[in-house]
C-alpha cells in the first residue's frame, strides 16, 4: 500500500483551513478570529478603540512585540529593526468586540519569517540560539483519525526551526505516521519548540505519540 492510497481519503476529510497557506498570502481583517490560532504564540490579541487604520497599526505592532518577546523569551532593543518591517511578518488579523466597547484585534504572524528575523539579529527561539539544520527521520504514534494527522501537521509545519516536512509513510494499522524533517538544532532544537498546548508528547529518541485533544 502506498503512502499516497493511505493518505487519500484522510486528506479528503481535513478542513482547508488546516492545510499550508499559500506563501504570498496578504493579511486580511475579518469580524472573528479562528478558535484554533489562540493558542499560536506567533498570535497575540490587543485591546483598541476602533477600526481605523492608525488603531491597527499600532496594535499590530503591539502585538508584533508580544510574539517576539513570547518566542524569543526576553526583550531587546534589537526589536526595533524588526518592528520596522513589522508588516511584512503579518498574516492575518481580525477585530472581535469587546463587552465594554472597543473590539479586541488578533493577529497571527509569520513562524517561518518571526524565526528567521530574530536569528538574524542573534537572538534566540524558544531559548535555542541559531544552529545548524540536521536531517530528522521521527515516528508519531497514536494517528487515529484525519484530525490527529492535522493536528500533527499543522503542529509540525509552524515549529520554530522546521526547515522541510516530508510524508514517509502512514500505517494505519499501527496508527505510526513517519517523516522526514529538516531542523535546526536537529532533535533538541525539534523538542525544545513543543509546548503545553502541542498535540505531541515525546517518547524517546526521535519518538513521539499524540495527545488527547
Amino acid at each position: 500500500m502506498t503512502v499516497r492510497s493511505v493518505l487519500a481519503p484522510l486528506l479528503l476529510a481535513i478542513p482547508l483551513g488546516l492545510l499550508p497557506a499559500d506563501s504570498a498570502a496578504q493579511a486580511q481583517a475579518a469580524t472573528a478570529p479562528p478558535a484554533s490560532v489562540a493558542a499560536s504564540p506567533y498570535t497575540a490579541r490587543v485591546s483598541v478603540p476602533d477600526q481605523t487604520a492608525a488603531s491597527r497599526d499600532k496594535a499590530l505592532r503591539e502585538a508584533l512585540l508580544q510574539v517576539l518577546t513570547t518566542v524569543s523569551g526576553r526583550g531587546d532593543p534589537a526589536f526595533s529593526t524588526i518592528l520596522g518591517r513589522g508588516a511584512a511578518l503579518v498574516q492575518t488579523y481580525a477585530y472581535q468586540p469587546e463587552t465594554g466597547g472597543g473590539f479586541q484585534l488578533e493577529a497571527r504572524f509569520d513562524p517561518a519569517g518571526i524565526d528567521q528575523a530574530l536569528r538574524e539579529q542573534g537572538l534566540p527561539v524558544f531559548g535555542v540560539a541559531a544552529a545548524a539544520a540536521e536531517d530528522l527521520a521521527i515516528e508519531i504514534e497514536g494517528i487515529a483519525s484525519a484530525a490527529d494527522y492535522a493536528r500533527v501537521l499543522q503542529q509540525l509545519r509552524g515549529q520554530p526551526g522546521v526547515e522541510r516536512l516530508m510524508v514517509s509513510e502512514l500505517d494505519p494499522q499501527s496508527r505510526r505516521l513517519r517523516l522526514q524533517l529538516r531542523v535546526q538544532g536537529g532533535s533538541r532544537g525539534l523538542a525544545a519548540g513543543l509546548g503545553p498546548a502541542s498535540p505531541l508528547r515525546p517518547l524517546g529518541a526521535d519518538r513521539y505519540e499524540v495527545r488527547l485533544p
